[in-house]
């Protein structure tokens, strides 16, 4: 008791040093370990006391009932939990905090908090969630509360004298292509309009507080920056035509980035700096995703304004965002309770936005894609455009036994038909889906894609080599051992004779498309989303046949391929 007053007298000396926190609500009291080492030292004992006594810190340290604001409560021995002795609710030092539903120790718990303030320019979730021996997924959750508490807090400041304002993009970004000739100019229509790309809007008191806000564009968010700032603020952006309405209400300078970065007249540089700040906590993150745009954005305003106190009032200040009343948005998290980005709108609301799922992402890649397949499952191409069925040059199975320098060198992708392959699918159990058809043509049915970076040793091992080194040839194995309706092929014990028959089965029916191309993955993943090809096992998109085939093919090297002899090296091996 005598350490706790004489601290708290300590406290009251130096009240004259956390003016600068004016902003900050109930500050916290006297912070001795504000570094992670100092915290992760203490017993777990310890770091509950220390917690408790921060938790409470408007009523003097003691814990005290929030309802009735009385600090007489009881004290559990068998659990950590308190009892209001005027209204008997019982409550925990967690209780309508963020900080309840945790499952960490307060150790730990205060380790985060303590790493979180400490860094001047951001926390990497993977070092920080390995330095104390928790999973990522918890540290990700909490560090996401205590920058969402700060966002939330920060919605109450308003912001005045002179005020710098700027925006900037973030993701979205297009891989260019590996060839120069193939490249894109990605600052230009289609290319501008990505759907992924958000932008981050600053308005940044000089010397003082910083506001953001996240929007499709800076001009969405005019209306917000009104409503932050007071009304004789002095602005200085840039020449973007949409500040132009804001010197209705506000006295408005713009400098020309083209001419000058700064000029006696305006200047943006602090706004800038904020930016700089927030690129450094992107490439610290490695990745920022979309629907948390606005918490790092906070985050790194945070630590702009953080960095002119001293660390235990970083320290102070985010113990008390974290202890207001109230749950967190991100409570349930592990639930499957996912935040939803709100995405700034012109007319002054907010939209609840998230970055598009997988299947999404397929279904728009297939419209950019164009083409597709009608209803009989031939392709189809829109005039002038290039495809994905596009630049095919395809082959019979005798001819490439024949000759195989026919097939050339080099990476591509390769496509297997069968005459009748149709017949043979549907004899086997195959059915086909309106939304994935198969791909035909007069050279029959597609039913298997690859890709490789050496297309004559790749086709060669589907036509003439063994099981061992062709997925195709031992699925074809296994169904017509499960089935035994596949005219004229044996599969038994004897493996050359299985091998033999499956070529000679092949070279009556089989055509090979080839297609030289740089992007070998991603042109078969276009085939795939397009068109139904039914002996590849794992594809993009669900496939309940390519789990039957798996299926198939456990059992037949349980019964037959386990016991066959290995076979022969065969054709040189390819690089994928």
């Amino acid at each position: 008791m005598t350490r706790f007053v004489a601290m708290s007298i300590a406290h009251t000396r130096l009240s004259s040093r956390w003016c600068c926190l004016s902003k900050t609500i109930d500050l916290i009291g006297p912070a001795d370990a504000v570094k992670p080492f100092d915290v992760y030292a203490q017993t777990e004992e310890t770091a509950r006391a220390y917690f408790i006594r921060l938790r409470f810190a408007k009523w003097g340290g003691m814990p005290a009932c929030e309802d009735c604001n009385c600090t007489a409560v009881y004290t559990y021995k068998s659990r950590h939990i308190f009892k209001c002795k005027m209204c008997l609710r019982q409550f925990s030092p967690t209780s309508n905090t963020p900080w309840a539903y945790r499952k960490l120790s307060f150790r730990k718990l205060m380790t985060i908090v303590a790493a979180f303030s400490i860094n001047a320019q951001a926390v990497s979730t993977r070092e920080l969630c390995r330095n104390i021996g928790v999973q990522y997924k918890t540290v990700f959750v909490w560090l996401h509360k205590i920058r969402n508490e700060l966002a939330e807090r920060a919605k109450g400041f308003i912001l005045s004298g002179e005020i710098e304002i700027d925006g900037s993009e973030y993701g979205g970004f297009i891989r260019p292509k590996n060839v120069k000739k193939k490249r894109d100019d990605h600052r230009k229509m289609p290319f501008r309009s990505n759907s992924r790309a958000l932008t981050v809007v600053a308005a940044r008191e000089r010397g003082g507080s910083v506001r953001t806000w996240v929007a499709k564009h800076e001009s969405d968010a005019r209306s917000f920056i009104r409503d932050a700032i007071s009304p004789d603020a002095v602005l200085f952006a840039d020449q973007g035509v949409w500040w132009s309405w804001l010197r209705a209400r506000h006295q408005l300078f713009t400098i020309n980035h083209k001419e000058a970065y700064y000029s006696p007249e305006a200047c943006t540089n602090q706004a800038e700096n904020y930016f700089r700040a927030l690129r450094i906590m992107e490439r610290i993150q490695r990745h920022i995703s979309g629907q948390y745009l606005d918490l790092y954005a906070a985050d790194a305003a945070w630590r702009i304004e953080r960095n002119k106190w001293t660390d235990k009032g970083g320290w102070s200040d985010a113990v008390s965002a974290m202890s207001r009343c109230g749950r967190s948005e991100l409570a349930g998290y592990f639930q499957g309770r996912k935040r939803s980005l709100s995405l700034c709108q012109r007319d002054g609301t907010t939209k609840a936005w998230r970055p598009p799922s997988r299947s999404e992402r397929l279904e728009k890649r297939v419209v950019a894609d164009g083409g597709g397949l009608d209803e009989i499952g031939s392709a189809r191409k829109p005039p002038g455009r290039r495809t994905w069925f596009d630049g095919f040059d395809y082959f019979e199975a005798q001819q490439i036994a024949a000759d195989p320098s026919c097939i050339p060198n080099g990476a591509g992708v390769y496509t297997l038909w069968l005459s009748d392959g149709a017949e043979l699918l549907n004899l086997v159990g195959f059915k086909e889906s309106s939304s994935l058809p198969l791909w035909r043509t007069e050279h029959g049915v597609q039913v298997y894609v690859g890709e490789t970076y050496d297309l004559r040793s790749r086709v060669l091992d589907h036509l003439l080599s063994n099981a061992d080194r062709s997925t195709p040839r031992r699925t074809i194995m296994a169904l017509q051992h499960s089935f035994g309706t596949l005219p004229d092929l044996l599969v038994g014990a004897d493996r050359a004779l299985t091998e033999a028959s499956l070529t000679a089965w092949l070279s009556q029916r089989a055509v090979v498309g080839v297609k030289r191309c740089g992007y070998v993955k991603a042109e078969e993943t276009s085939i795939l989303l397009h068109a139904a090809s039914p002996l590849n096992l794992v594809r993009p998109n669900p496939c309940q046949f390519g789990k039957f085939l798996s299926a198939l093919r456990a059992e037949f090297n349980t019964e037959i391929g386990n016991g066959w002899p290995k076979a022969e090296a065969g054709w040189r091996p390819s690089r994928r």
